[in-house]
């Protein structure tokens, strides 16, 4: 992905000139995102673009997705830009202007928005309006059709774009083609997006006379549009969430949120639209959610999937697969990356934990592992069992860790998965992974097929080794917000 200048520019004296905008209008599920980030940005990115997102929905899905990406991006909150937003939107305007002073602004509308009052705030905000660009699906045309709204963003539109022109058939992009002919103004061009991306030559038509918007004189349709949001508490299994997403009517024809799967440490943004649905992994450590939008009547009905907790390990060390990679072959082990013997990688782990003055003992907290109170009296011994494995909470964590005295960390029972994601973040920390299914090649030592009774006859060889002593031992312990921890001198 491109690069963004997000530094906020020197600002100009109170009598500069409008600042830039270019509104991206089009119905629930259109493509208006990805048309964004794959065609917009990369063409406007030497004028300094920002971002303004405004989503249908209690909680804003495209704002949070987007700032995840590292992109310059600002948010209009509650309902749509057209009604009780409407002074939240020119607020925001305001602020725009003052403090970051963009060479352009890419306002994104809602998908149920009426693009006439994002005009008027614009005319009294001081910005010079480029370009209107309406998304229309190709597959769903005939029942967006029947929405006023959506008649409002196509008459608003002064370019067209056909979004996912990659992936419908030849006949559909024809009718699609012929009917917007037919309803869209004379004089507006329409081009074929595919994957988002569109050929830049629309580029040049910004600015250079396009058609004025104009009100649409459309008949009302009579129906209630709604949103209904879920706030998951745990981890949802991916089977079920998608099982729910392939059993939505028809009449829910968008939903969108960030959501913590059992099979990923990561949060995965969902993005559904009529029938077809992607799932991306993405960084943010906000509170999860889904919101479902479309008639209000099948939205009461809706059942999410039931939640996993998430003080325990959401899946199997085998259904989790480390993104860093891993070798879940028998015997497979590691040393600093390098593929080595099971007995070699034993003999490291014994041999780098007896003569380390601090370790730190991180296991699952429902993972039996003997008490290592006794281990290694010379030494400084601390247990901390992983209480929350949502994203956030392993964050936390990790920056716990990261930011406290050097020591080599110890996995006990914590997925593959998990750990990896883990060692992200600790690169100034040694970390020997015992994990039950993959060893991973990112930890300074890591093996395989660590189960506990594995994990205690390996413990048991360090404490033979270190030929300890029971007494003076004490444990100290304390109820952190994301950890349980033990302390031994």
């Amino acid at each position: 992905m491109a690069e963004y200048n997000t530094t906020p520019r020197i600002l100009r004296p109170l009598d500069r000139p409008p600042t830039p905008a270019i509104l991206v209008t089009g119905f629930l599920g259109s493509g208006k995102t990805s048309f964004i980030l794959n065609t917009l940005l990369p063409l406007l990115r030497d004028r300094q673009p920002m971002l303004l997102v405004n989503d249908f929905g209690e909680v804003g899905f495209d704002a949070r997705y987007l700032d995840s990406l590292g992109l310059p991006v600002r948010e209009v909150a509650g309902g749509c830009l057209c009604c009780s937003a409407g002074g939240r939107l020119i607020e925001a305007l305001a602020a725009i202007r003052a403090t970051q002073d963009p060479g352009v602004l890419i306002i994104e509308g809602s998908g149920i928005a009426d693009p006439r009052p994002v005009l008027e705030a614009l005319e009294t905000g001081a910005y010079a309006l480029e370009g209107i660009v309406g998304l229309v699906e190709p597959r769903h045309l005939d029942h967006n059709a029947r929405d006023p709204v959506f008649h409002e963003q196509l008459r608003a539109s002064q370019i067209v774009v056909m979004s996912r022109g990659d992936d419908v058939e030849p006949e559909i992009l024809r009718a699609a083609r012929t009917w917007l002919e037919n309803h869209v103004r004379s004089g507006v061009p329409v081009f074929l997006g595919r994957e988002g991306q569109v050929d830049e030559g629309f580029l040049h038509l910004l600015s250079n006379q396009l058609p004025a918007a104009r009100k649409a004189d459309v008949p009302g349709s009579g129906r209630k549009l709604g949103q209904r949001c879920f706030k998951p508490a745990g981890f949802w299994r991916r089977r079920d969430l998608l099982e729910f997403l392939g059993k939505l009517p028809a009449e829910v024809f968008r939903v969108k949120g960030i959501c913590e799967l059992a099979e990923s440490p990561r949060p995965v943004a969902v993005n559904y639209a009529f029938g077809q649905w992607t799932l991306h992994p993405v960084d943010d450590e906000r509170e999860a959610f889904l919101v479902a939008m479309g008639e209000q009547a099948p939205l009461v009905d809706l059942e999410p999937p039931s939640c996993l907790p998430p003080d325990r390990a959401p899946a199997g060390d085998a259904e989790m697969l480390p993104e860093g990679g891993g070798d879940a072959r028998e015997g497979a082990a590691f040393i600093e990356g390098k593929a080595v013997s099971e007995i070699a990688a034993a003999e490291a782990v014994i041999t780098r934990l007896n003569r380390e003055r601090r370790i730190i003992f991180l296991r699952d907290a429902g993972f039996p592992c003997p008490s290592l109170a006794h281990l290694r009296p010379h030494g400084l011994n601390r247990v901390m069992g992983v209480e929350d494995y949502r994203y956030r909470h392993l964050m936390a964590l990790a920056r716990e860790l990261a930011t406290g005295p050097q020591a080599t960390v110890v996995t006990l029972g914590i997925p593959a998965a998990v750990v990896d994601l883990l060692l992200t973040q600790l690169a100034e920390h040694p970390v020997i992974a015992l994990c039950e299914h993959w060893a991973i090649p990112r930890a300074t030592v890591s093996m395989r097929g660590m189960d506990a009774t594995r994990v205690q006859t390996l413990l048991h060889c360090l404490d033979t080794l270190a030929h300890p002593t029971t007494t003076g031992s004490r444990a100290i312990v304390r109820e952190p917000s994301i950890a349980t921890e033990e302390e031994y001198p």
